[in-house]
């Protein structure tokens, strides 16, 4: 594994073996998670768009459409959940780091990559570059298209910098390091318009949406430190919603004065629940997100929890409050 645990003030150092892997590559399939975030797609597309600069033929995959607040990406329309036909020299794996959270069962490529910053590491790939003192991934992928070589331009720099910016909440978290805001000047430089992606990300919400979000925050509830925010199939069906609606939903929990921890818990199916959590610092959400099969960062995790509501809204709050106290034990 290709890792690095470098301060963040720190120049980011790409493995030249990863940098060599693409160069001598014809034929490269990106792909990243399910239900993909700005991170997962600006990441993917800026990686498939400066490959493409280089004159490989490069292929994008995900097993979920782009949300709506991401199609204005360049390249958006070309992300597809079918497999394409033939070999290929490279699997690249961006912004997850096994087979299994792609959604697929496999994925061609001869050889397997993996750029990541998520603490939670996997065995999949023959080369693993995990940094996970990284704002985010559109950060890494962006030193590795300067370390390609390629120039960067406009459509490049508006993908990594919606990376970079929704993975740092807008430049509000604390992964907004100095190294985050250098990258991100040089985007703008390149063409990439700050209020053009606020407006598309932040500002273009639907009404739908907002009816949603009224019902989970008229039923939230809140345990000491901890607040939970829930979707329900029938409050998809009440507002005419879906889950492309509920991104973000987990920081308005964490948002409340006293709150550590934020959860935000979405139904996907009869009895199990998609859990997002967010920590304000006192708690490793990712430590709690591997005791469900899930993982993620220190203050941003998730994972899937099996039972009806009350059951896993039980059985999430036991496990976020034993870690609580375990902090204050300390």
């Amino acid at each position: 594994m290709l890792s690095s645990g470098a301060s963040r003030v720190m120049m980011m150092k790409v493995p030249p073996e990863l940098v060599q892997t693409l160069r001598d590559s014809r034929r490269v399939l990106v792909a990243t998670h399910i239900n993909p975030d700005g991170d997962a797609l600006g990441s993917a597309l800026g990686l498939t768009l400066a490959l493409r600069r280089m004159g490989k033929e490069v292929a994008v995959v995900d097993r979920d459409p782009v949300p709506r607040i991401y199609r204005f990406l360049p390249g958006a329309e070309e992300v597809s959940p079918e497999i394409p036909e033939g070999d290929f020299d490279v699997l690249v794996l961006v912004d997850c780091g096994e087979i299994e959270r792609t959604g697929y069962e496999t994925l061609p490529g001869q050889r397997g990559l993996v750029i990541d910053h998520h603490l939670t590491e996997r065995n999949f790939g023959d080369l693993r570059w995990v940094l996970s003192t990284a704002s985010s991934t559109g950060e890494m992928v962006f030193n590795l298209v300067k370390a390609l070589g390629v120039p960067l331009d406009r459509d490049v720099a508006v993908c990594l910098y919606v990376a970079l910016f929704t993975d740092t909440g807008g430049f509000r978290y604390s992964s907004s390091c100095p190294s985050a805001y250098r990258a991100a000047a040089e985007m703008v430089e390149a063409g990439a318009e700050p209020w053009e992606v606020t407006e598309h990300v932040y500002e273009s919400h639907s009404f739908q949406r907002l009816a949603l979000l009224g019902k989970a925050l008229d039923r939230m509830v809140r345990h000491e430190h901890v607040a939970i925010i829930a979707v329900t199939d029938d409050m998809y069906q009440a507002t005419g919603s879906t889950s492309e609606d509920t991104e973000n939903f987990a920081n308005m929990a964490r948002s409340i004065e006293g709150i550590e921890v934020g959860i935000f818990l979405r139904q996907i199916g009869p009895n199990a629940f998609k859990a997002s959590m967010r920590s304000k610092g006192r708690v490793n959400v990712a430590a709690v997100a591997e005791r469900f099969g899930g993982g993620g960062h220190h203050n941003a995790a998730g994972g899937i929890l099996q039972g009806t509501l009350e059951e896993v809204r039980a059985t999430i709050l036991k496990a976020v409050e034993d870690a609580l106290g375990n902090h204050q034990s300390r």
